[in-house]
């Protein structure tokens, strides 16, 4: 445990006004050159295009990174000496995690009434399979549009394939019927569950993801299917007619896997234990190269610490380290190594920021601190402008999965770290066309263009926030929240 009694008091009370007001002027003056700087290496010099470039090589050559994958690890493997060979200056490492290993294997589905009809259905994640040694499960299917219905006719489910046609309104709103549906329906005797996908438009298109059960409750099949056959399904029911549904699935759960964090130091010049964190997820969902979930998001790490050392900016004096997190799309094995290794540490992390809503076009950063270190976020904001980057949103529309731990741990809550996470036009919209399905390929989904803007974003963020004079002051939080359970935090 670790006492708040070890982080640094300054960090807790409002920063000086003339203190912040010096930051900010120097920001304004300092650092404008270094942001213009930037944004033109990115969008007009030897920088363009490159980040999108890196993302496309990474997609191709080793196709789906799904956690305890071989896949995974060789594009670990990859990831470590690209970054290596292209800064010697950088400290780059694995660094161990353990993640879990579940293999989708094969699903079919079958309406028998009151039509033949072959669907296609797509095991959730860690769902079990269909009863071995069964050629297929048979069952009468019952349709609810909400949880609420579901409880208000739960003597109705049992013995039923239970089909949730629920529709999409956010994406925080709308992953629970994923997550927890199959806890929900199996608790009143369900024999399976196919999920609506998660997802505002489709074209027949598939969207899987994370499902948990009960700890104490049954285990029973999963599997998401288009809106399409949703609403079909709803319509037959709604005129009375009895749907009967075949379905087969042996999917498995396999022993635990050794995996690795990426993870790149650019050493600080003055106050290299002082760390301004950038971070997405290297691994993706089995059924694509995962190149907007989470691809675009290392890749502009990874660019970022490229474009400082190509344009010989002066060593700034924090650190500025890299994460690619292992796992975050299954159990978040990645996320939990991390927190373990550096929470001792806590107290001087200057900010962590995480991308990993999309790489579209970017409109500035999430942001989740006190009100001083708002002042200095906008200022750095403010020289964002030419990349119509310069908004800093709330710690509502923060997205930082990996960062959850060091959120709402009582270990480190209580010291406040500053959070952040790029913010663009894809989060609420594109991104979920795509979102854990087949299309989340390079070429749907963000362009070139839109990378080399959010590269200059990022690149701008960690270096000034790595290289002005003070750490980001603090908002301490005496209360520690409980942690976020695991389906609210797995994207």
């Amino acid at each position: 445990f670790i006492s708040a009694y070890n982080y640094k008091e300054e960090f807790w009370s409002t920063m000086d006004p003339s203190k912040k007001r010096e930051v900010i002027e120097a920001i304004k003056t300092k650092y404008a050159s270094t942001a213009s700087a930037i944004i033109q290496y990115c969008t007009q010099g030897s920088g363009k295009d490159r980040a999108y470039q890196r993302l496309t090589e990474l997609c191709d050559k080793f196709g789906s990174r799904f956690s305890g994958t071989k896949a995974l690890e060789d594009a670990i493997d990859f990831m470590i000496s690209d970054l290596s060979q292209r800064d010697s200056h950088l400290s780059v490492r694995g660094e161990d995690a353990i993640v879990s290993l579940w293999v989708r294997n094969q699903a079919r589905a079958k309406l028998v009434s009151p039509r033949e009809y072959v669907f296609d259905i797509m095991a959730l994640g860690y769902s079990v399979g269909t009863p071995q040694g069964q050629e297929y499960l048979e069952a009468e299917a019952i349709v609810f549009e909400s949880f609420d219905e579901l409880e208000a006719n739960k003597d109705k489910v049992f013995g039923k394939i239970v089909i949730f046609n629920q529709t999409f309104t956010t994406y925080e709103e709308t992953s629970p019927y994923r997550t927890t549906g199959a806890a929900r329906a199996g608790k009143y005797g369900a024999v399976a569950t196919l999920i609506r996908s998660v997802t505002p438009k489709s074209l027949y298109t598939l969207h899987t993801g994370f499902q948990y059960y009960d700890a104490t409750g049954p285990t029973i099949p999963t599997a998401c299917i288009t809106i399409e056959d949703a609403m079909l399904f709803g319509r037959m029911q709604a005129r009375g007619e009895k749907i009967q549904i075949q379905m087969f699935m042996n999917c498995e759960n396999l022993p635990d896997q050794k995996s690795r964090n990426v993870v790149a130091d650019m050493k600080g010049q003055e106050k290299p234990e002082e760390i301004v964190l950038i971070s997405g997820h290297i691994d993706c969902w089995d059924v694509n190269v995962g190149a907007e979930d989470d691809g675009g998001g290392i890749m502009i790490g990874a660019e970022a610490l490229s474009v400082i050392k190509d344009l010989n900016l002066p060593q700034p004096r924090r650190t500025i380290r890299l994460c690619m997190f292992t796992a975050e799309e299954t159990n978040l094995g990645g996320s939990d190594a991390f927190f373990d290794k550096y929470k001792s540490q806590a107290d001087n992390f200057s900010i962590m920021m995480e991308s990993d809503d999309g790489t579209y076009s970017p409109t500035g950063l999430a942001f989740k601190g006190s009100d001083d270190a708002r002042d200095i976020m906008q200022a750095i904001a403010n020289l964002l402008a030419d990349v119509d980057a310069n908004k800093v949103g709330d710690a509502s529309e923060l997205v930082v999965p990996d960062l959850e731990n060091w959120e709402n741990s009582k270990e480190v809550q209580i010291c406040g770290i500053p959070m952040g996470s790029l913010l663009n036009d894809g989060g609420d919209t594109t991104y979920f066309d795509y979102h854990h399905s087949k299309a989340d390929q390079v070429g749907n989904t963000q362009t070139a263009d839109e990378m080399n803007r959010c590269t200059a974003v990022w690149a701008t963020y960690a270096y000034i926030l790595a290289d002005i004079e003070p750490m980001l002051p603090r908002q301490h939080n005496p209360v520690p929240r409980a942690p976020k359970p695991l389906h609210l935090r797995c994207c």
